[in-house]
């Protein structure tokens, strides 16, 4: 489920689990988060000038920090659908690209504090309603959870078990207390001992 904060949201949460994984990975993340540049020629002093460097005199260094700026573009361009791409493809500095569709999807900074702390609201006020059944609440809260990962304030998950247990219907107390007992509700995972035993 991508959420109201869509394919850009999606995109941050396979990024987390795509690029961290080695060290390829990091190289072409570090050059989302810190951006990258044509590398200069240098001064006698070892200081860069502005004037680019010709390809041809490129070491291995600025070539890989080259390549995984063109790997992290083309996953962007590969995670986003059309109207995305119009946005960003004139870019040719992935920094730039991540730049542009971070601010379209979660606003500047005060924008994003607004939208956490309106989620923050809603995960202390989600309650499930006698009328409902646990997948239908189940959603709400993960859509809430899942909106704060995208937005980098990831919710602890012993948390959102916390939350569940505490604010089910009486119908569930039974069901409740025997995870209680039962469990280490410190270590507890919401889809592998929650969803299975409500």
């Amino acid at each position: 489920m991508m959420g109201q904060y869509g394919l850009f949201g999606s995109f941050r949460i396979v990024r987390f689990y795509r690029f961290t994984g080695s060290t390829a990975g990091l190289g072409v993340w570090n050059a989302v988060e810190f951006g990258w540049s044509p590398p200069e020629v240098l001064d006698k002093e070892g200081r860069p000038t502005s004037v680019i460097k010709l390809k041809l005199e490129w070491d291995r260094g600025d070539n890989e920090a080259s390549e995984n700026n063109a790997r992290a573009m083309y996953s962007i361009f590969n995670a986003i659908i059309t109207d995305e791409f119009h946005r960003i493809a004139t870019c040719t500095l992935v920094k730039e690209a991540w730049d542009i569709l971070q601010v379209t999807h979660e606003g500047t900074n005060a924008v994003k504090v607004s939208k956490l702390q309106m989620l923050t609201s809603r995960f202390e006020m989600i309650r499930m309603e006698d009328h409902q059944n646990f997948g239908e609440f189940h959603v709400k809260l993960m859509d809430i959870v899942n909106s704060c990962f995208s937005l980098s304030e990831p919710i602890p998950n012993s948390k959102v078990v916390r939350k569940i247990l505490r604010y089910l219907p009486e119908r569930f107390r039974a069901k409740v207390t025997a995870i209680e007992e039962s469990k280490n509700m410190d270590s507890m995972k919401v889809d592998e001992h929650i969803t299975s035993n409500l």
